[in-house]
């Protein structure tokens, strides 16, 4: 071999030995980085490991909607605990044997919280609800949980709905689909009146035969005494042989519309019904004698007229401190023997609705209705509950019509008229 050949010879061995170096170097460099990312992505999953163990879960404990209207019960409230994560299988406390699953479910058990609210379910309101956890298991959530449940405590309302219709700005939409019109909303626990127009009122107003005022926001604020206007219509709601068991009912609508009645009450009646007595003096109705049990007075002697008026208004006059100032002879029968026995006004009537009679509410309705005028006497019965229906239905009809509802005596006073002991008044 000459030298040249073995030249070439040595240096293409010299250049395999390199390669194979730099081979060897290249695999055992990246042996290294294997491992190194090997390491690292060990590393890596065990820290979202253990994070995931010790990072807190969110549940959130939120009250269930409640709504009802007014008149209904008040529902039994309660709340419900929400968890969004993917794992409710996860154990919360080993010693316990707790998964979050069963966390929840005791939660919603109700165990943990009572409800804290103050509502009246006839008054239509947002009432608001407050959910309270136990000492024992807030402490339990600090001392033992805080670091595992991020619990998010959400209170809540009870809406109570009014049963008449919705408010839509300053005016009511009735359930029929119209606006409250010339009558008065109690709503909230306050008190508004909408005119003929279906507009809410503020500032100052007579409505029947009380000066009103409201506020700003239109709730009634006061509400006084306002004479009888002379110039303006009048009737005269009267109602015999009371009290009944719906008198209280039918003097709540009186009060509520701001309208007064005479009650020409049996003597024998009044104790059975003492409160409606009193609250007939209360609201500035007028108190009414139509003797003790309802005999026609023409066919008694003098002593038996005077008795039966006087046993009347002492059972009236024991109940409320005074006795009554007018009176109607049963039947409307009068003679001369009890005008001069009878001691007192005596009132008639210029309508009758013979509701007695037809026993029908309907008719009763139409028979006021057509025989509304100023001046007008209107005989009814509040002891037949198809009586106190029509009046209840006509007493914010006729209120809206612009009639001012008062007593006998009103009348009588606006229209210039002296009542006297022993005659005899039935219109004016």
């Amino acid at each position: 071999m000459n030298q040249q050949t073995e030249m070439t010879v040595t240096h293409t061995g010299s250049r395999r030995i390199s390669q194979h170096r730099k081979r060897a170097k290249l695999h055992r460099n990246l042996k290294i980085g294997i491992s190194c990312a090997a390491a690292i992505l060990l590393g890596f999953t065990a820290f979202l490991t253990v994070r995931a163990y010790t990072q807190p879960i969110d549940i959130t404990l939120k009250l269930d909607k409640a709504v009802i209207t007014q008149g209904e019960e008040l529902p039994a409230l309660k709340a419900t605990a929400v968890y969004k994560g993917k794992s409710p299988d996860k154990m919360l406390d080993k010693k316990r044997k707790l998964t979050i699953k069963d966390f929840i479910k005791e939660l919603n058990s109700g165990k943990y919280y009572t409800l804290s609210y103050n509502a009246d379910a006839s008054v239509d309101n947002t009432y608001p609800v407050k959910i309270i956890l136990n000492k024992d298991f807030q402490k339990r959530m600090k001392e033992k949980w805080a670091s595992r449940v991020r619990l998010d405590v959400q209170d809540g309302t009870l809406v109570v709905k009014n049963k008449l219709g919705k408010w839509e700005g300053k005016r009511f939409r009735l359930n029929s689909g119209e606006y409250m019109a010339g009558d008065f909303l109690a709503s909230g626990g306050h008190t508004y009146y909408f005119d003929e127009n279906g507009d809410m009122v503020t500032g100052q107003r007579q409505i029947g035969l009380k000066q009103c005022t409201f506020d700003k926001d239109g709730r009634l604020t006061s509400k006084g005494e306002a004479s009888v206007q002379p110039d303006r219509p009048m009737i005269a709601l009267t109602f015999d042989d009371g009290p009944g068991e719906r008198t209280q009912e039918l003097l709540d609508v009186l009060e509520r519309y701001n309208a007064h009645a005479t009650f020409f009450m049996q003597g024998m009646n009044v104790p059975k019904y003492p409160d409606a007595v009193k609250k007939m003096l209360e609201t500035g109705c007028e108190l009414g004698n139509h003797t003790y049990n309802h005999p026609d007075l023409t066919k008694q002697k003098p002593e038996k007229i005077k008795k039966q008026i006087e046993d009347t208004n002492a059972a009236i006059q024991n109940i409320c401190g005074q006795p009554a100032d007018v009176l109607r002879p049963p039947y409307g029968a009068i003679n001369d023997a009890v005008r001069a026995d009878a001691g007192m006004p005596m009132v008639l009537w210029s309508v009758d609705t013979l509701d007695w009679k037809t026993k029908d509410t309907a008719a009763t309705i139409e028979s006021i209705r057509s025989s509304a005028s100023d001046g007008a006497v209107i005989l009814l019965h509040d002891i037949h509950s198809f009586s106190v229906d029509a009046a209840l239905a006509v007493i914010p009809e006729l209120t809206r019509q612009g009639y001012q509802l008062v007593t006998v005596s009103e009348m009588a006073a606006a229209k210039g008229v002296s009542l006297e002991n022993g005659k005899t008044y039935g219109s004016f």
